[in-house]
């Protein structure tokens, strides 16, 4: 959830989780779901985005709800098409590899974001793999920092992947990158590693 779409669902002083309604804004199809309030995130949607045929960076439209404690939620979907966007792979080590591949598209999609997840359970190992934050982020900024020239990438995208593994609002992942002399920022929300070897 983020500053803007917070006020939009509903909270609670005590409650770690809120629960209330999802509305499919063209289908009306009532969604049970749950407000995750330490971590920021809203639970429940899989279903839905898998009826729809979306991927993680697909654009979603959310509005208030027309009764209290429901939140209606619709799909930017669009004909389906292919386009070049960045996948994600389990390696035979057990670590993500993102490449540029052809994927069926159904719906607007946010460039920085959008990642094509060909297989869910692959990636189970990896989510289930508890390592240190930092090191993930290492990790997933290696992989993503190969496919460009530069060696640069974008904070967006970076959130993007290790969301996929791990999920985290920005704000952490915002403290390292600037706390963290390894990550070099070059301008424009781009960063790139300066380890030693």
């Amino acid at each position: 959830m983020s500053a803007r779409t917070r006020k939009l669902f509903p909270t609670a002083y005590e409650s770690p989780r809120v629960r209330f309604t999802l509305v499919d804004g063209k289908t009306e199809r009532r969604i049970p779901a749950w407000v995750v309030r330490e971590h920021g995130y809203v639970y429940g949607l899989r279903e839905w985005y898998k009826a729809h045929q979306l991927i993680p960076g697909s654009l979603v439209q959310v509005r208030r709800g027309e009764n209290p404690g429901e939140v209606i939620v619709e799909a930017r979907t669009q004909r389906a098409s292919k386009d070049w966007v960045r996948t994600v792979m389990v390696g035979t080590d057990g670590g993500l590899v993102f490449a540029m591949l052809k994927q069926p598209i159904t719906a607007e999609f946010n460039e920085r974001m959008v990642v094509h997840v060909p297989d869910f359970k692959a990636l189970d190992p990896v989510w289930e793999k508890k390592r240190p934050f930092e090191d993930l982020v290492l990790q997933v900024m290696r992989e993503l920092s190969k496919s460009n020239p530069q060696g640069h990438v974008h904070a967006q995208e970076l959130y993007a992947a290790v969301n996929l593994v791990r999920r985290i609002p920005p704000a952490p992942l915002f403290a390292l990158l600037a706390a963290n002399p390894v990550f070099k920022h070059v301008g424009d929300l781009h960063f790139r590693l300066e380890e030693v070897e």
